[in-house]
């Protein structure tokens, strides 16, 4: 015969209020607390981890575009040179006083 029955009469000789049973249910009780308590730290953690991983991608991507445009920035200052001092332009008739035009 299978050993599920005598599984069976054994629990059915325990009741709510039987002490004998109580060790079992407080055993079995504690042992999926445990569970849960680790299954939800992993889960906690993995979650902190990607968080994490994230934030790093992120910022990496952001020092990227800051060298970047900061490259740019050096590469364009030193190839454009300062512009021309302002000169109010002169009216014609002072243009052509200046030149002794007739």
């Amino acid at each position: 015969m299978s050993p599920l029955p005598s599984l069976h009469k054994r629990d059915a000789s325990c009741t709510y209020y039987d002490a004998s049973c109580s060790t079992h249910r407080l055993v079995i009780l504690v042992i999926i607390i445990a569970i849960g308590i680790v299954v939800s730290a992993i889960l906690s953690l993995l979650y902190v981890r990607s968080r994490k991983s994230k934030a790093n991608k992120m910022r990496l991507q952001s020092q990227r575009q800051q060298a970047q445009t900061q490259q740019r920035f050096t590469t364009w200052e030193s190839s454009a040179s300062a512009p021309p001092p302002y000169e109010p332009r002169k009216p014609e008739r002072a243009a052509r006083a200046a030149e002794d035009w007739r």
